[in-house]
């Protein structure tokens, strides 16, 4: 996405590995739907170490991957914390329930690819909005990320930044990756340039 190609807003998660035991007898029904849509149905993915239980607040359940999308069918809250009855598909059959503190609401639908770095500068991904955004409403933007920009591709690091794009281009029809957009928003930079924010999650 050209947009990307200098700056990025990010929010970087853990790994964490499993598989998902279905429970038997779901119930056939439709997911959930986002609010104000007719069709789109709520997703949510996983955050690492989330737990996959049959009831809320089941004992042992199977850790399930991060990033495993997922529909949600129900909301319960037990407690002082609300539960997600969620599915692998929206055919109607549910896998059971998830603290909803253990997921991340995924309304974008859509995942970023970089393109090539090659005749562009790699892309930061930044741990703040506001951060981003300070250096996007000044009159020299690009003033502002030189210094930012040394100190992360000299190996020092940078405190508002996460992550950088990979050095080399990685073809991801061959080495796959993920990087769901969380949320997308339009601005100006303070020189009137179109950009678009994104807010992504990423494993590392």
């Amino acid at each position: 996405m050209r947009t990307l190609s200098t700056l990025a807003l990010a929010f970087a998660l853990g790994i964490a590995a499993a598989a998902v035991p279905p429970p038997a007898g779901a119930a056939d029904r439709a997911p959930l739907l986002l609010e104000g849509k007719t069709t789109l149905h709520q997703r949510v993915l996983t955050r690492p170490g989330a737990v996959l239980r049959r009831e809320p607040g089941d004992g042992p359940g199977a850790r399930q991957p991060a990033l495993t999308r997922l529909y949600v069918y129900a909301r319960r809250t037990v407690g002082n914390e609300t539960w997600l009855e969620v599915g692998l598909t929206a055919r109607g059959r549910t896998d059971g329930w998830l603290p909803e503190s253990a997921t991340l609401p995924w309304k974008q639908q859509m995942a970023l690819a970089f393109t090539n770095p090659g005749g562009r500068d790699r892309a930061l991904l930044f741990k703040e909005r506001d951060d981003l955004v300070a250096i996007l409403d000044s009159d020299r933007p690009a003033e502002l990320m030189g210094p930012i920009r040394q100190a992360v591709e000299s190996g020092g690091g940078e405190p508002r930044v996460l992550s950088i794009e990979p050095e080399t281009h990685i073809d991801i029809a061959r080495q796959f990756y993920l990087l769901p957009i969380l949320e997308a928003e339009e601005t100006f930079t303070g020189s009137g340039h179109r950009m678009r924010l994104l807010r992504v999650a990423s494993v590392s």
